[in-house]
Formats: C-alpha cells, structure tokens, sequence
C-alpha cells in the first residue's frame, strides 16, 4: 500500500490533485433520506453517503478512490462543537489542520476526535480509502453518555484527538451488520438507527465509557449469554421459545430480537446449529449414526440424517467413515457468530 501524503506543507506536488474548496460537490437525494455527495469525475470514483439520524447525530459512510493521491480543502464552519467517530475499514488517509495536529486514520482503527470550526486538508493516497464516521453534537452525547458527553467536547474553534484505538471484534461485528444495513436496505432507517447505536455503544464501551445505554446493552448482553449456555446445556432436546424465555426471564419477542441482533438468527436456527455440531463432534469421535441422532434429541436417525444432510451438505454416514480426511470443522461459537473480523 502506498504510503499518505504527510508533512505540513500546503503545496500540491507534481503527482496530486487538490480540491480547492471552489470545486463544487455534487450532490444527490437517495431513497431513505441519504444523502449522495461527490467529487467531479476527474478526480476519481470519490463520494461521501450520509444520513441524518438525529438533528445533531449523522451517519456517513465515504469511499475514495481517487487516480493519483488527493488533497482535499476542508472548511468547516459549525455552530456548535461535535464529537467524530471515525473507523478506519479500508486504505490510509490524513486530516492535516491549518493550525494544530494532524488526525492519521488507518485500516482497523478507531479515532475519536472532538472539533469546532477546524480547517486543514485531506490527503489521500491512490487506490481505495473507505470510513463509516458517527458524527455527534451536544445533545446526542448527553442522551447516550450520561452525565459525561459534554465533557468530550473542545469549548473553542481547535480540533483534539481524544482517543486512537484498534477496532475490537465486536466493533467489527456491529460494522459489518451496519453496512449490510446500509448496502442491503437503506431505506430502512429505523433498523439502521438501531446498528447505528449498536456500534456506538461497543465503541463507548472499547473507550471504556460508563452510561445508561451501556448498562442496558450489557444487561442484553448477558441474556442474550444465558440463552446460548440454556441451548448448549439441552441441546439433546427440543427447546420451545416459551421454555427458553422463561427461562433467560424476557418476553419471547425479546428474546427473538435478542438473537436477531446478536446471532442474526432465530432460537431455532441457533439451537439447530449447536445441535448438529455436536453431532458431528461425536461422529468424528467414532459414535454411530443412531447413537449420535439420539444424544442430540432425535427419536428417529432417518430424521436426523436428513436434518443434518441438509445442514453439511453431506451425509453423517460420510462423517463417521471419516471420508473427509483432515478436513477444517468450525465450532458451534463460530457457527452463530460473525466468524470473520477482517474487514473488506
């Protein structure tokens, strides 16, 4: 990868381009109330798509893929201060201010960073540079940081890094979840506000902020925990959603959005894939087909083949003839989890 333009100075060399703030971003209206803005085509494929969440709580997401490195004229003019969130996905780049510091983003990091009326540039290298950036004023920090939002914010026109961070798996996971939300249905802004907060709330709790909305997520966190260790201790079983409810103490439409926002899966599926794996585990160590069918709750192995045929893609006889060598077999965490922590 190409290293970033760095250094302190404002001239544009003979192999970049600079995007005065006289260069008009073009901008168009998206269905769900996003917003499409975007640089001409010569500078390359470079475009920034954002979301008002809330009056002073923004979502964006920017992809830049500009022909040769890019610098980027940035003047902000804000009423009030803001707090940005920036997770690096993909690709390096700089926020250089006029006056003060420099804000390095990098593949896999977070930055938090406070700012009031701050200009500078952005640099760009050549090739792919991707962020998803939460954006927040006064008023969405003190609703989700309780008691402690306002003290993030820089009281006069300057820029401050507050934090750098690596990006956590579960961070991970709530981004990707977002950016399906984003590509997939992004009409659907409730649903996105929602993975919007989730994100939120794993940075809050990577930076190690305390709040009202964090004890709440954790206390799901916990639910959601129980019912895993309830399914894997019956997995020899049938558990109804009634009995796994009463169970873990919530309601069973709680429970079903406590999966879907964590597992993204039913009860059911979640407890149909523990089930097999631990049939599968008990082939490979050399149970019979029916012995296995049994231990994991079926009356009848013909059912159970054919339940775990359609899971494998093969046949639990191939399995305990050991047919498939040294073949990777993923356990059942990676099974109903998001196994992958890359990022694209």
């Amino acid at each position: 990868m190409p290293s970033v333009i760095l250094g302190p100075s404002r001239k544009s060399s003979d192999v970049s381009q600079r995007v005065g703030s006289d260069v008009e971003r073009l901008i168009r209206k998206q269905a769900g109330g996003w917003q499409h803005q975007y640089l001409p085509a010569r500078f390359g494929n470079c475009y920034t798509d954002s979301l008002a969440l809330a009056d002073d709580f923004h979502l964006l997401h920017s992809v830049y893929r500009p022909r040769v490195p890019l610098v980027e004229e940035s003047l902000r003019h804000d009423e009030a201060p803001l707090l940005a969130i920036t997770l690096s996905l993909f690709g390096e780049s700089v926020f250089c201010a006029e006056t003060e510091g420099a804000l390095r983003f990098r593949a896999g990091s977070i930055v938090v960073a406070s700012f009031l009326d701050v200009r500078g540039e952005r640099r760009y290298c050549t090739g792919e540079t991707r962020q998803l950036r939460l954006v927040l004023g006064e008023s969405s920090l003190q609703r989700y940081i309780v008691g402690e939002g306002r003290y993030m914010l820089v009281r006069r026109p300057s820029l401050r890094q507050l934090a750098c961070l690596d990006m956590t798996p579960s961070v991970a996971f709530c981004v990707q979840a977002l950016l399906r939300q984003v590509c997939e249905v992004p009409e659907d802004v409730v649903q996105t506000h929602i993975y919007a907060l989730s994100l939120l709330s794993e940075i809050l709790r990577a930076l190690g902020v305390v709040s009202g909305c964090l004890r709440q997520r954790e206390k799901q966190q916990q639910q959601a925990e129980a019912a895993q260790r309830y399914l894997e201790a019956n997995a020899d079983r049938h558990v109804g959603l009634n009995e796994l409810a009463c169970a873990i103490g919530v309601s069973e439409n709680k429970l079903r959005r406590l999966f879907a926002e964590r597992y993204r899966q039913s009860p059911a599926r979640w407890l149909l894939a523990a089930r097999m794996h631990k049939a599968r585990q008990l082939l490979e160590r050399g149970c019979q087909v029916a012995e296995a069918a049994y231990a994991v709750g079926y009356e009848h192995p013909g059912n159970f083949s054919v339940a775990f045929s359609r899971f494998f893609g093969q046949t639990p006889k191939s399995v305990f003839q050991g047919r498939l060598g040294e073949a990777f077999i993923p356990s059942v965490s990676s099974a109903v989890r998001m196994p992958d922590t890359t990022l694209p």
